[in-house]
């Protein structure tokens, strides 16, 4: 059928890729929890032709709090089988405060004691999740909560933290995500 010739030719792509590729091919899928089956199914070829293949590095992102709201569908039944394959699962948790300061330093470009207090509302806020506090320390710096300032002769970022504090943001990443989507113009709304 047309999906089994698909799944070969697609494994046999990656096996000649592979053959010729100067050094390792990396293949990144990202999301896996929302695959359909077809899409399992052609993972699950590639993972099975590649299995003595030592230049292939298979990296998936899937969220298994997704997967577990829903043991009978078909991404769950694959997560299964692949626990059985010879992978290596690294389950990634939110970022503690110490975590988010790290970013939240290294982001802005300063030591980690002046970015502490931001970094405890950023992680109150976001509960760790390093995507959130991205899209939070974006939306202050948008909305000019987080701005330059010249202190001396050094330029250097600044923020209010009486304003911050008094903010109303979201404590949902979704709704933050769909009120930045509101301000897209309508025609690129409308996809």
């Amino acid at each position: 059928d047309t999906a089994e010739s698909v799944r070969f030719l697609f494994c046999k792509t990656l096996q000649i890729l592979s053959f010729y590729s100067p050094g390792p091919i990396t293949i990144l899928l990202d999301d896996v929890q929302w695959a359909d089956p077809s899409s399992l199914l052609l993972i699950t070829s590639l993972l099975e032709s590649s299995k003595e293949n030592k230049c292939v590095f298979f990296l998936f992102c899937i969220r298994d709090n997704e997967i577990q709201r829903s043991p009978n569908s078909p991404v769950f039944n694959w997560y299964q089988s692949t626990l059985k394959m010879p992978l290596k699962h690294i389950t990634l948790a939110n970022l503690n405060e110490e975590g988010v300061n790290s970013l939240v330093s290294d982001t802005l470009c300063l030591f980690p004691r002046l970015t502490r207090h931001l970094s405890q509302v950023l992680h109150h806020r976001a509960l760790g999740n390093p995507f959130f506090v991205w899209q939070l320390l974006d939306t202050l710096q948008k909305e000019g909560y987080l701005y330059h300032s010249l202190r001396g002769t050094v330029k250097r970022w600044a923020w209010d933290m009486d304003k911050i504090n008094s903010l109303r943001i979201s404590d949902s990443v979704l709704a933050l995500l769909m009120r930045e989507m509101n301000k897209l113009p309508d025609d690129l709304k409308m996809g």
